[in-house]
């Protein structure tokens, strides 16, 4: 019988092929699995795909399809990213006194409050007890909204652009943190946007009956503050 093979000893590789080969082999190996991802198109609206949603709305006024958006969206999250969504959040960081609820309740007619915490980088989302998954995206989309306006350039945004950089001027110009005059004037202009918007996101291909945006399960009641 032939005598076993033995296996290559390590130390006979010098230390700089070796060092090559597993570079060169871990490369491959991300590539491959870069490309596996990017060959899945998922129609499910998460954070970062909603967010180019968003954008292409405001800057095309139409829908991108799942297979344009699945191609554009980040593989890794943005570590240094400074806005947080708190989608589902309890209402008491949202509004913490009835003059709080009386201001998030201005044009507000929909099953969500929102907050801004500006020095944060933050928007809390409270849901009310028996939302869906509409009110979950419009919530959503509403924050994505408040972000585009408090922190980025609205000069490529032809949709409302001069509603949305009066709204801009009007926020960075306000002083309170918590910017209930730019909450009360942006549910108007979802209300506007908010029917075409959903239009073509529902006829693109988009699943609206769920969702993937990391929704905590917190769900509150509130009614309409008269004073």
């Amino acid at each position: 019988a032939p005598p076993p093979l033995s296996p290559l000893p390590l130390h006979s590789l010098p230390l700089s092929l070796t060092y090559l080969l597993f570079f060169l082999f871990t490369s491959l190996h991300i590539y491959a699995n870069v490309r596996a991802v990017r060959s899945v198109v998922m129609e499910t609206v998460n954070r970062g795909r909603l967010r180019i949603l968003l954008e292409d709305f405001l800057r095309e006024g139409a829908v991108p399809s799942p297979p344009s958006v699945n191609a554009r969206e980040p593989l890794l999250p943005v570590l240094w990213e400074r806005e947080q969504l708190i989608l589902g959040a309890p209402l008491h960081r949202v509004v913490g006194s009835t003059y709080e609820l009386k201001k998030a309740t201005e044009n507000n007619t929909k099953n969500y409050l929102l907050g801004v915490h500006k020095k944060k980088g933050e928007v809390c989302v409270s849901l009310r007890e028996g939302s869906g998954s509409l009110d979950v995206l419009q919530a959503a989309f509403h924050a994505e909204l408040l972000f585009l306006i408090l922190n980025h350039d609205l000069s490529e945004f032809p949709v409302e652009h001069r509603k949305l950089t009066d709204l801009q001027r009007n926020a960075r110009a306000e002083m309170d943190d918590r910017q209930w005059g730019l909450v009360s004037d942006t549910h108007c202009v979802m209300d506007e946007l908010w029917t075409p918007l959903l239009r073509g996101v529902s006829s693109n291909g988009w699943d609206t009956r769920r969702e993937q945006l990391g929704k905590e399960e917190w769900r509150g009641r509130w009614g309409l503050v008269k004073w």
